[in-house]
């Protein structure tokens, strides 16, 4: 569980009648969506039977961990408590009553914090972290083996890409350009255009929704999946 990537906490106070529809479902869709994740509830000192049905759980999902707070502290203290003890770098927050799907955690979820090596660095609603990135989506794309062998002024190549309207930050990792944009429909053509006047083809290029790992990688200058 230490090298979970992403950790989900959920506060109960006596929530017997519904946890176990809750863990059925946070459980399937962390499989679903191949999260490495694990599951954290908080028990704020239920008096019903919420602690021995998540145990019973337990037992055949190993990534699932309970933590009992000395009484019933509040959903706040809850919270907090779930991250203190939290190993993932990104942290989501969510009701026992699922009121946002699962499926749609990342973008509903009412608080996550971005994880660096045991210390915070960012905290907020999940739109509010991907405001970070800079733009709506993530443009990736890599250049042909054979452009990699010569000598390209790559300083020429970043200033010609972030000079494009709508390119808001140029990264490259592991010989993989990633450029956050918005206005992706205006944005690519003009980097397609900026590439061919560098004299470099591409071998894979790729777009996605500015998401979470985004924010990480914003913020620290690593993926997750480097960790």
């Amino acid at each position: 569980m230490s090298d979970a990537k992403l950790s989900i906490v959920i506060p109960a106070y006596n929530e017997s009648a519904r946890i176990e529809q809750t863990l059925e479902r946070v459980t399937w869709c962390v499989e679903e969506q191949d999260w490495d994740a694990e599951i954290l509830v908080v028990d704020d000192g239920s008096q019903d039977a919420t602690s021995q049905i998540v145990e019973r759980w337990m037992e055949r999902y190993p990534r699932l961990k309970l933590i009992k707070n000395n009484g019933n502290r509040g959903k706040g203290y809850s919270v907090r408590n779930g991250l203190l003890q939290a190993a993932g770098e990104v942290v989501m927050f969510t009701d026992a009553d699922l009121s946002a799907p699962m499926e749609e955690a990342e973008r509903l979820c009412d608080r996550v914090a971005i994880v660096d090596h045991g210390r915070v660095i960012a905290l907020g609603t999940p739109k509010e972290l991907i405001a970070m990135v800079g733009g709506d989506d993530i443009v990736e794309f890599a250049v042909s083996a054979s452009d990699q062998t010569i000598q390209k002024d790559a300083d020429a190549v970043a200033e010609a890409l972030k000079a494009i309207p709508g390119v808001q930050s140029h990264r490259v990792h592991e010989a993989l350009h990633q450029l956050s944009v918005s206005e992706l429909h205006t944005a690519v053509p003009r980097i397609f255009a900026a590439l061919e006047e560098q004299g470099l083809h591409l071998s894979e290029f790729r777009t996605h929704s500015a998401t979470l790992e985004d924010v990480f990688v914003r913020l620290t200058g690593r993926n997750l999946r480097d960790e």
